[in-house]
């Protein structure tokens, strides 16, 4: 089944995932739909009130088709584990209480931590904390560089610079692919998915980065696939601030490269966040 059967076949999940602020990156549309378009070996299960979706034999993870409370989410995870041995992907807020329970935690194999950022301060960069990267990006600016909407048209181009970063990050990354397919739909989403994308050109006019993101929750987007040239300082920066601009009514912007250790980007991204505890762990509840 199709990304465009599912949404036809349960189209409250659009309604349910924005009203619903359990609900993290994974199970959104921005990340199911690549899932399904490249994997054989996803597949969902309908339990009513939710889905389940996961690589066949693996812990899934639970996406609410009309779940609208805290309590229906945690009643869903503990359905999920009985049913699977295990639910992935889940926020420690819901986590941590089923481990007092007796339920086993692991922290999910890759990026643990999802960084929460404040769309007003990225899309601004104000006041003296940001002066230097307000400055670097002017500076961008100014030189030429600029950022333009992106179309399915886009969709080599997106790939382009997608091989071309894999390549380069050999082993960083294992959702190769993933932004080409969603710049294959670009046009054709539903708007409630408020999937969007920005490409961004140097002053020669050559593309030299792409970015795609996505509302998920009711006041949350997640900035999901961002790939720059490393030889344009900043490109990536500036196509950050530029998706921040796209979302003036979210709130806040939700991460999912916390586990990048080491990268210029995690680096800027750790200086910039206000206050540590717009952070969300993530752990794969077992039996």
């Amino acid at each position: 089944m199709s990304w465009r059967t599912l949404f036809s076949k349960y189209p409250e999940i659009l309604q349910s995932y924005t009203a619903c602020k359990t609900v993290v990156y994974d199970a959104s549309p921005c990340y199911l739909i690549p899932r399904v378009a490249k994997s054989s070996n996803f597949t969902w299960d309908d339990h009513g009130s939710y889905i389940t979706l996961g690589a066949k034999g693996s812990s899934p993870i639970v996406m609410p088709v009309t779940l609208e409370s805290p309590k229906q989410y945690m009643e869903a995870i503990m359905e999920t584990v009985a049913v699977y041995g295990g639910a992935y992907s889940i926020p420690a807020s819901y986590s941590k209480p089923l481990g007092k329970m007796g339920y086993k935690l692991i922290k999910r194999p890759w990026g643990n931590l999802d960084f929460i950022f404040e769309t007003e301060v990225l899309a601004n960069l104000s006041g003296k904390r940001h002066e230097r990267k307000r400055t670097g990006l002017n500076k961008l600016t100014k030189q030429g560089y600029s950022c333009r909407p992106m179309t399915k048209d886009d969709a080599p181009l997106v790939h382009q610079i997608e091989t071309l970063w894999d390549t380069a990050h050999k082993g960083k990354t294992g959702r190769h692919g993933y932004a080409t397919v969603l710049a294959q739909g670009l046009g054709d989403y539903p708007p409630a998915m408020r999937v969007t994308g920005v490409v961004c050109h140097a002053p020669d006019g050559q593309a030299v980065g792409v970015a795609m993101s996505a509302q998920i929750t009711s006041d949350t987007w997640s900035c999901s696939f961002r790939y720059a040239d490393n030889v344009h300082a900043g490109t990536s920066l500036l196509m950050f601030r530029e998706m921040a601009r796209a979302y003036p009514d979210l709130k806040y912007e939700a991460d999912g490269s916390g586990g990048a250790i080491g990268s210029s980007l995690f680096e800027f991204k750790r200086r910039l966040v206000d206050n540590s505890n717009l952070l969300i762990e993530m752990y794969v509840v077992m039996k």
